[in-house]
């Protein structure tokens, strides 16, 4: 039930953290998201009761899903293409670094409201940040808030020791061109980027059902539950690490490459149940590697997801469009539970009947994803129009020859 609860105020959180990033600022919403992160975890682990506990967790949980995107988002439109990859992964590791230090902090502290309590601490220090974390320059643009934006830069450049133009000749004409508010119901006048999101959405429900489920799911593999726990966190640290090597396969080949690697894994372990001597110690270490390895290529698709979806999307709706995505992930991480308890055991084929689901569903995403835009060194688009020709090669008509993908911003140009 709390498990559930959590993941639904995640999946709230998504949406209208998406929203309101792009209208308040990414900043704003971040930190006001940590402040209440906070207060709910204090709350949950002095909760009175179990249904005050179940709202104090959906508090945390709608706080996770805001700061999840609007933080992600923020470091993507203040670096340049060849450090974006780097910016996310390293937001990406500390996730892995927390997932890793959760399991001997809550082998040694066993009471649950003093691990509550303890989990609950982190997110006050990151208030302390505040005067060091800019807004986005890109969002400022895009509300029309020039000066902000150019003093930003200028701070950057100082700071990275870069040169940039003068005043009055800081920002170029296609940048002054920004829609200052854009609704999201626009994407529908898009139909490329439509059919993107679609592709891109059903990537996030297959690795977030895929992620929760094979999570939740660790208590039933042979050993010691936190032993366990500690090799898949680790796992995870590894996946986001090896992302890093993004930058040289490009987004496309290593999405696609991961959801083969997760699928086939998983789909390996019905021989493994049918053929194999299932009572034999080695079965048993067969299965579980598959089971890591497909948690491997699931988790690196996390994280490569929350940057490759927001790069093809115009910067007045980029967290919306990362937060729509991470929605209908977290709707899926919802279910991942019933799954595991509704088919985790099965006369004929044993514990792999969530396997061959996550396994199938990932080979789908692995196909289907070779139809998503390449973004790698490339710039993110402002506009709808931006967006919507994205990846296209230009042709003499029918595609704005004012936007070029691989020219850098001027804001770019100082980190």
């Amino acid at each position: 039930m709390v498990n559930v609860v959590y993941l639904a105020g995640v999946a709230v959180g998504a949406t209208v953290g998406g929203l309101a990033a792009d209208y308040i600022g990414r900043k704003w919403v971040s930190f006001i998201a940590c402040l209440v992160h906070g207060v709910g975890g204090l709350g949950a682990a002095l909760s009175p009761n179990y249904g005050a506990y179940v709202a104090f967790r959906f508090f945390v949980g709608s706080c996770h899903g805001i700061l999840n995107n609007s933080v992600v988002v923020l470091s993507m439109e203040f670096v340049s293409p060849r450090r974006r990859m780097v910016s996310v992964c390293t937001l990406a590791m500390s996730w892995g670094i927390g997932m890793v230090l959760t399991t001997p902090v809550s082998y040694l502290i066993r009471d649950w409201r003093y691990l509550q309590l303890t989990v609950a601490l982190p997110p006050f220090l990151y208030l302390g940040f505040w005067r060091l974390i800019p807004e986005s320059p890109r969002w400022l643009l895009s509300r029309g808030r020039y000066a902000e934006a150019e003093d930003i830069v200028r701070w950057a450049a100082r700071v990275n020791k870069r040169a940039i133009p003068e005043v009055g000749q800081l920002f170029d004409e296609h940048s002054l061109k920004m829609t200052p508010s854009l609704s999201p119901l626009k994407i529908l006048h898009a139909p490329r980027l439509m059919a993107r999101t679609a592709v891109i959405i059903c990537g996030w429900i297959t690795v977030a059902i895929s992620w929760y489920g094979l999570t939740l799911n660790q208590g039933s593999l042979d050993g010691d539950i936190f032993i366990n726990a500690f090799v898949l966190s680790v796992i995870d640290l590894i996946a986001y690490a090896s992302l890093f090597i993004v930058n040289k396969l490009g987004r496309r080949k290593a999405y696609c490459v991961a959801m083969m690697i997760s699928a086939l894994s998983m789909l390996a372990t019905i021989p493994v149940h049918f053929l194999a001597d299932r009572e034999s110690p080695s079965t048993s270490a067969v299965f579980t590697a598959l089971y890591t390895m497909g948690k491997l290529g699931v988790s690196s698709n996390f994280c490569l997801l929350f940057m490759w979806n927001g790069e093809f999307y115009p910067t007045a709706l980029r967290n919306f469009g990362l937060g729509l995505g991470c929605t209908f992930g977290r709707v899926a991480a919802i279910v991942s539970p019933i799954v595991m308890d509704q088919f985790g055991e099965h006369p004929v084929l044993g514990n792999t009947v969530p396997l061959i689901l996550f396994g199938c569903m990932a080979l789908f995403c692995a196909l289907s994803g070779l139809y998503l835009p390449e973004t790698a060194h490339k710039h993110l688009p402002e506009t709808l129009e931006d967006a919507q020709n994205f990846g296209v090669k230009r042709r003499k008509s029918g595609i704005n020859q004012n936007y070029d993908e691989n020219t850098p911003s001027t804001f770019e140009m100082a980190s």
